[in-house]
């Protein structure tokens, strides 16, 4: 039982890194584009200034590392 409950902790704390993450990409969304929508599936950016997209790419890839 200790270590069904050590997973689920240590689960509980890559979720928690994750939702950070997610939240921090949206503020990196919106510095580069005048709207972003999130919706299930998909997101869709519609840009305004493209000097810092090149950053946002790089941290959507690591973000998406992370998660394998």
């Amino acid at each position: 039982m200790a270590a069904i409950n050590g997973i689920y902790a240590e689960l509980a704390k890559k979720i928690d890194s994750v939702a950070i993450d997610v939240n921090l990409l949206r503020g990196n969304l919106r510095k580069v584009a005048y709207r972003v929508t999130f919706t299930e599936d998909n997101v869709e950016v519609s840009l305004k200034d493209v000097t810092g997209l090149k950053e946002t790419v790089s941290y959507i890839e690591r973000l998406i590392m992370r998660l394998e």
